[in-house]
């Protein structure tokens, strides 16, 4: 075998050597990047998780019979009750939209 075919042979097997490294490095930074982002989106998973298991906490608590009358006589109490001949019925309302 000549020398300028071995250097040839030699030359490809290095190009394909730093081909293959430089393809691994960027492949690393890549799954590095992927790795990050899984992890931020781990971490805000697990927030949001949290948060959820709050909010069902305070709904139970506000749902609660008693709670919910505690509510209604500090916020409704301003507010009167609609009288039977308040509500109109259907054709009543569309009656009154043709006069």
């Amino acid at each position: 075998m000549s020398q300028t075919k071995t250097f040839l042979i030699m030359c490809g097997t290095i190009g394909t050597a730093l081909i293959l490294l430089i393809s691994i490095f960027i492949l690393q930074f890549h799954i590095r990047k992927i790795k990050d982002e899984t992890a931020k989106d781990n971490a805000f998973l697990t927030a949001e998780r949290n948060q959820n298991k709050i909010l069902k906490a305070e709904w139970s608590f506000l749902t609660q019979i008693e709670n919910l009358r505690k509510l209604s006589n500090e916020h409704l109490t301003r507010y009167k009750t609609i009288s039977t001949n308040k509500v109109k019925t259907i054709e009543e309302l569309r009656n009154n939209e043709t006069e």
